[in-house]
């Protein structure tokens, strides 16, 4: 494993420029992401708007990542069961926090603090290593293992950006994508760093202003309803 990529992703310029960029991000957002809170609220009186969950994943260490809820949790137990992006509990306020993915707001925060990178591999869940490993399982350990010398996971990067170009993902898609996240460990330098986030950032800001334009009309109807 190359040490110029990893060296550069856990030191301190990634850290100032993650840091940097993401209040920038968190700034710009910061409207829609009002909007989107006071609909978790709204959605959930009797609980927190905060989702909370600890991820293993592909890493060393375990990460507690938090989202806006917008999903109706389980009347008995509050827990929160996931179906994937058409989740029938998703309410229309739910609906438009994950497809604006203003759902991952909190996460900018969790950036400034160190405990997620704005770019880089991101965090799988368990089904996803699952699936992964069953693509490529030769390819797989050499994926973990670089993974694993990374000192925290990505809120967004090169193999989700890839990801996106398909409505399936089939085994080659998902080997090229594990391919993506090695390449990007060993080659990762700021000015990739930055040219990458200067093509994802615009993208959510506009997206979620977007998405804020219209809910400034939507949200009032649906409460009313």
């Amino acid at each position: 494993m190359a040490k110029t990529g990893v060296e550069y992703y856990n030191g301190t310029y990634k850290r100032v420029i993650d840091a940097s960029a993401a209040t920038i991000a968190g700034g710009l957002l910061l409207a829609p992401a009002g909007i989107a809170y006071t609909g978790a609220c709204i959605d959930n009186r009797t609980i927190a708007p905060f989702f909370r969950q600890k991820r293993q994943g592909q890493f060393a260490a375990a990460v507690e990542l938090i989202k806006l809820r917008s999903l109706q949790a389980s009347k008995t137990t509050g827990e929160v069961i996931t179906y994937g992006t058409d989740d029938p509990r998703a309410t229309k306020i739910g609906q438009f926090i994950r497809s604006s993915s203003l759902d991952e707001y909190p996460q900018l925060l969790q950036v400034v603090r160190g405990e997620l990178s704005l770019n880089g591999p991101r965090l799988c869940v368990d089904g996803d290593l699952e699936k992964l490993k069953s693509a490529a399982p030769r390819l797989f350990p050499y994926y973990l293992d670089a993974c694993s010398e990374l000192k925290r996971p990505g809120l967004t990067g090169v193999s989700q950006i890839f990801r996106r170009q398909f409505s399936e993902l089939t085994p080659e898609v998902m080997k090229r994508s594990m391919e993506l996240d090695i390449e990007w460990i060993e080659n990762v330098n700021p000015f990739l760093d930055l040219a990458l986030m200067a093509t994802t950032l615009p993208l959510l800001v506009a997206a979620a202003r977007a998405h804020h334009n219209q809910a400034t009309v939507v949200l009032p109807q649906s409460q009313a309803a």
